[in-house]
């Protein structure tokens, strides 16, 4: 004998709605259980944010000769940010044509020197504290680098599947969709006055791009995924205390009008239908009728 979930399962359900004093119905659609595979993602956007940074000095008394290193350029201990010269030098240069610039060079090679400026450590240039031409004084600052790049911001769709550290997460540049990254989550705040929403901490796996700090990233985060699973309309799917139901088709074997063998559960599946809410001011119009008639 072959029958509908209606005729077993819907008794649980009824028993268990009658205890929360809510009535159950289901819709007269039908949906399925599938087999396959399913990834969950969740689409965030947020600002790019320059962490453990350091300061590049000027290396002794004298002037910045050319500025290399642009705003937001990825660099490494082989890069020249600069080029410096001491005080004499500047002056031989400023005094020398350029044509007879590469001749002088030459001659005071050894005794007028060309000084490299490197960064210390590999990063993303977030500021620039000088130009080229400027006379610096030994130690005064004239880049900032950043060693680790954050990205803060927040989740653009509600979630019902809450985000942890150590999730990756696909990010690119808001403006220019080819400036790519990897990032993983670090750290997770739900936000109270929004359910569902959180604020995010993410942390750039590695800078090789040119990475615009403070300006905007879109990204999406890997919450899981599975592969073969048996996956059901979330419709379907009734909670209650913490627990989750799904009314399934069955086949039943023996039975009486108390019990029932299962022989076998089917792929079909009922949907619930939500609730019905009473129309706006019905209630309030039937009262004040009621009331009118009376003496």
């Amino acid at each position: 004998m072959r029958t509908r979930a209606a005729l077993f399962l819907s008794a649980l359900l009824a028993a268990a709605a009658a205890q929360a004093q809510t009535t159950l119905t289901f819709a007269p659609g039908e949906g399925a259980i599938r087999r396959g595979d399913l990834e969950l993602r969740a689409k965030f956007s947020g600002i790019a944010t320059a962490q453990d940074a350091y300061d590049v000095y000027a290396l002794f008394d004298g002037r910045v000769e050319e500025v290399i290193g642009e705003l937001f350029d990825f660099v490494t201990p082989k890069n020249v940010l600069a080029k410096m010269v001491s005080g004499e030098m500047a002056a031989m240069i400023d005094s020398t044509s350029r044509d007879a610039l590469a001749q002088m060079e030459k001659r005071w090679k050894g005794v007028f020197k060309i000084y490299d400026v490197k960064p210390e450590h590999t990063g993303i240039i977030s500021a620039l504290h000088t130009a080229p031409k400027t006379a610096v004084t030994k130690g005064e600052r004239l880049f900032t680098v950043a060693r680790k790049i954050m990205l803060i911001g927040r989740n653009t769709e509600r979630l019902y599947y809450v985000p942890r550290p150590g999730m990756t997460a696909d990010v690119s540049y808001t403006r220019d969709p080819a400036v790519k990254l990897t990032a993983r989550v670090t750290g997770v705040v739900p936000l109270e006055e929004e359910p569902g929403f959180y604020r995010l901490w993410l942390e750039a796996d590695q800078i090789r791009e040119k990475i615009r700090i403070g300006h905007r990233f879109d990204g999406e985060i890997l919450l899981g995924k599975a592969a073969g699973a048996e996956i059901a309309p979330r419709g379907a799917i009734v909670e209650k205390d913490g627990r989750k139901y799904l009314m399934t088709e069955i086949e039943t074997g023996l039975m009486n009008f108390e019990e029932a063998e299962i022989t076998r559960r089917g792929n079909t599946i009922l949907l619930p239908e939500p609730p019905r809410t009473a129309e706006p001011g019905k209630g309030e119009e039937r009262k004040r009728g009621k009331d009118q008639k009376k003496p």
